[in-house]
């Protein structure tokens, strides 16, 4: 794991943000929260691993904010190594669904196998019925295409 080295010299408080060889990104946090970010087949995989909640949520809100700016398509965020999400969590995720969904008009985020304690956190709160869940990246990349070739 990537401490607070910060190889291409941008800095961002307290996590630091380094490319790696394939070009894609990696955002450290001392947080206890880490965010890479790749392209698979053309869609943007934010890949979030660690604990979400009230410590880390403000920092994962802007660097997944700042990935779906950058990014043209809907955001796939895998969960898979989430290992804690609380309220604040969902808050995030909430936020920027809205946030996203006022620009695009459609389905903003996709999530990848979280863990069945977060899955149960999104039931025990409804917020399972606002979000579309997927069982692995491959699956959440077929479906957008499958979207996309419809709206052809």
């Amino acid at each position: 794991m990537v401490g607070n080295s910060d190889q291409s010299g941008e800095t961002m408080g307290d996590q630091s943000k380094e490319q790696l060889p394939s070009g894609d990104w990696f955002y450290g946090s001392s947080t206890g929260c880490n965010l890479s970010i790749a392209c698979e087949e053309g869609e943007q995989v934010v890949k979030i691993k660690g604990e979400i909640d009230l410590g880390s949520a403000p920092k994962v809100y802007s660097l997944l904010w700042q990935a779906a700016k950058e990014g043209s398509s809907p955001l796939i965020i895998n969960l898979e190594e989430v290992e804690f999400m609380d309220s604040s969590g969902l808050q995030v995720l909430l936020r920027l669904r809205e946030k996203l969904q006022s620009k695009s008009k459609g389905i903003s985020i996709l999530l990848v196998n979280p863990k069945p304690q977060i899955r149960k956190l999104f039931q025990l709160t409804g917020f399972d019925k606002l979000f579309s869940f997927f069982t692995d990246n491959q699956q959440a990349i077929s479906f957008l295409k499958y979207k996309k070739s419809k709206e052809e």
